[in-house]
């Protein structure tokens, strides 16, 4: 495309709304010289004509477009209009959803800034949206989406703002394509918002894509977020909402995306979760909503037909699952430890003799049961492992109210039964804990709590601790939790809990310790021990060069060892 018509796309997109209908009619229709020309002279239709002159306040338009040409380049950005290579033809869209809903249509022209190509990351590209406010349970759903798109190929395309949107910006930037992401802006392409999110801006610059239809010194406004999340269904194969609230504006992006046949996918949550009404609602609604729960069901809604086919989901085929029917209920007869006659078990499972005796060689060869002195009883690894499962599932009890921390308010704690305790020596932690409870203790007044459990995976990455069967329900992406550790510790909702997983909202410093000193921290079951470690040493790295009073203690009766030196964390 030749620069004039470059400079007047600028300069309508600098004097209109964003996606007005009759300034895209009009630029269809006329030469942009001869636009340039009616636009001095005071020739455009009434309803432009007004609205140029109240902008351009008797300045130049060519002038006023050549600055913000000028501005742009200032800025290392660059300005795509359509017909350049960058641009998407899916964006044309927007002009027949534009004729039959009224809504903005086709924006004039796009700024960019960043090294991804905007058209060759939007090929294959998914939006994922939710609401600013979002659970711990939304931001780890989103970031595993998103690191699972970006390593299949797929572009991630957001809105940066707080909540489910940064989180999968985050998650995709995890991916070994950094560039795998997009971040639409609701302001020009010099500004950030929300300003706490200027590292991730900076990031997804660096490696990704910023794109924004508002010239630059645009500010946030309420209205300029609705019409931004046209392009964000636009632009994408279809859209993801993992947390919404009833009037939450993912679910505006929902709506946009059905009107342009895009397909929408949804992630399901508990019918009481408050983040997740509007998510639920739209799986009422008129649009064909589909739940996924796994990167590959996005990929096979919005891919290829045929090609992109996700894997059905199975069941773990152990030694059981390959049982006959009355192996099963011989397995089922077959006492866990004292040793029993063949007789005594056929009388235990109700079968013949017969069939104990031709079942018993099977379940040997499988692994299942051992045999001594013409007893048998089942393996010992195998009973523990029903144990074991016992004893996750109290691993993942709630947090109970009502343990007093030394120095603190009234804390939530876990039952002290439920409770194995670790001690750290100079050589790491010598056992592992089922359920470990500790305060962050600031001025010995206000308690930061935070509850740790324990997972089998710890003992890949220290050898010297003893593993203890207890099944974790879920082990996610290292990837993920080490970044949502180390790098975003923020605050969730404020005055309600402190989410130890979630936005940065700001980066974790003295005085937003205090702020949230008297909220209620619970690290989420599926982040383990070790990663618990790691999280409780990035506190006192934080923290210790301004805060020569804060200690970490264990909230315990046996915590007799209190220090009041910095990033001192002792186990009881």
């Amino acid at each position: 495309m030749s620069e004039s018509d470059r400079l007047i796309r600028v300069l309508f997109a600098s004097l209109f709304p964003s996606g007005l209908m009759p300034a895209n009619e009009l630029l269809d229709a006329v030469e942009p010289g001869d636009l340039l020309g009616r636009l001095r002279e005071g020739r455009l239709p009434p309803q432009l004509q007004a609205v140029a002159n109240n902008r351009l306040a008797g300045r130049d338009p060519f002038g006023l477009g050549k600055a913000v040409l000028d501005a742009t380049h200032a800025l290392g950005a660059r300005v795509i209009i359509p017909g350049d290579d960058e641009w998407h033809e899916r964006l044309g869209d927007l002009a027949a959803s534009a004729e039959s809903s009224g809504d903005e249509g086709v924006p004039f022209c796009l700024w960019a800034r960043g090294p991804a190509h905007l058209r060759d990351t939007l090929e294959r590209s998914v939006a994922i949206v939710g609401s600013r406010a979002a659970s711990q349970y939304g931001i780890g759903i989103a970031r595993r989406f998103a690191l699972g798109l970006a390593e299949r190929g797929w572009g991630v395309v957001s809105g940066g703002a707080d909540g489910i949107d940064a989180a999968a910006h985050r998650g995709a930037l995890l991916g070994e394509d950094g560039a795998a992401t997009i971040a639409v802006l609701a302001t020009g392409i010099d500004l950030y918002y929300p300003l706490r999110n200027s590292r991730l801006f900076d990031e997804i610059a660096e490696r990704g894509l910023l794109v924004t239809e508002l010239p630059p010194g645009s500010v946030p406004q309420k209205y300029r977020f609705l019409v931004r999340n046209r392009l964000i269904a636009a632009a994408t194969l279809g859209t993801v909402v993992v947390e919404a609230a009833l009037r939450s504006g993912a679910r505006n992006t929902a709506r946009r995306a059905v009107e342009l046949d895009r397909p929408l996918m949804i992630v399901p949550s508990s019918i009481d979760s408050r983040y997740s009404t509007g998510v639920h609602q739209l799986a009422r609604e008129p649009g064909g909503a589909r739940i996924v729960t796994r990167p590959e069901e996005i990929i096979e809604d919005v891919g290829r037909l045929g090609d992109d086919l996700a894997e059905p989901l199975r069941a773990a085929d152990g030694a059981r699952d390959r049982l006959s029917p009355i192996a099963a209920r011989v397995l089922d007869a077959v006492p866990r430890r004292a040793g029993a006659l063949p007789d005594q078990i056929a009388a235990q499972s109700g079968l013949d003799a017969r069939d104990v005796m031709r079942s018993l060689p099977e379940l040997l060869m499988a692994g299942l049961v051992d045999e001594a002195g013409g007893r048998w009883r089942m393996r010992a690894d195998l009973a523990a492992t029903g144990r074991a499962r016992g004893a996750a599932a109290s691993c993942a009890r709630p947090v109970r109210r009502g343990a007093v921390a030394r120095g603190g308010p009234v804390i939530g704690a876990a039952r002290r039964s439920e409770r194995r305790r670790v001690r750290r020596t100079r050589n790491g932690p010598r056992r592992l804990a089922r359920a470990a409870t500790f305060s962050v203790s600031l001025r010995q007044s206000d308690v930061w709590f935070v509850q740790l459990f324990d997972i089998d995976v710890l003992e890949r990455h220290d050898p010297d601790v003893l593993h203890e069967a207890c099944r974790p329900v879920h082990v996610p992406d290292p990837r993920v939790a080490h970044l949502d550790l180390e790098e975003h510790l923020t605050v969730g909702v404020p005055h309600v809990h402190f989410h130890v997983i979630g936005e940065i909202e700001p980066p974790l410093g003295l005085h937003h310790v205090r702020e949230l000193a008297n909220d209620v921290a619970v690290l989420p079951v599926e982040l383990k021990l070790h990663l618990g470690l790691v999280l409780l040493e990035i506190l006192s790295a934080h923290i210790a060069a301004s805060t020569p009073s804060l200690s970490l203690m264990t909230d315990s009766p046996g915590a007799a060892a209190r220090r009041d030196t910095p990033a001192f964390l002792t186990f009881a």
